[in-house]
């Protein structure tokens, strides 16, 4: 369903939250945001083996519904306080990175829309491409699947 992560995921994976994470502890500095510089970045990081997208879309379309139900309410500023989601999910991190963390992903539009933005993901492959990270273009099609997307639409 999504060709890249844009939220925070482990320390050892190096998101955006690690990034704030790091730069709030004196141990780092940003120096380079994509979404600021090259534009709106994928969204998700949600996988599905493909063979199994026939049995999972009916799971899917509600799943996804409910991202983009969340997504409208941080964007329109009626989802509440965040702080209990923050310490039941993230407990070992610091609330707020992660309230920054949040506003700047609604705020460069990287959680405007659950769809995967074609030209988003393009740009988002074509620079893993030419940091020599695959060996050829990867194609929007083998990575993205739009039904549960579509449904929801």
């Amino acid at each position: 369903m999504s060709c890249s992560s844009a939220g925070w995921a482990t320390r050892s994976s190096p998101t955006l939250g690690t990034a704030t994470e790091l730069e709030h502890a004196g141990q780092g500095h940003i120096v380079h945001r994509h979404a600021e510089r090259g534009g709106r970045m994928p969204n998700s990081v949600y996988y599905v083996l493909r063979e199994r997208l026939e049995e999972l879309t009916p799971k899917l379309i509600p799943f996804v519904r409910s991202i983009d139900r969340a997504m409208r309410l941080l964007r329109t500023g009626k989802a509440g306080d965040l702080g209990s989601l923050f310490s039941s999910e993230w407990p070992g991190a610091d609330p707020k990175v992660l309230a920054e963390v949040t506003a700047e992903l609604v705020e460069n539009g990287t959680w405007a829309t659950v769809r995967v933005d074609r030209d988003a993901c393009d740009r988002w492959t074509g620079i893993l491409h030419d940091a020599g990270l695959t060996t050829a273009p990867v194609a929007y099609e083998s990575l993205v699947d739009t039904r549960a997307m579509d449904a929801v639409a």
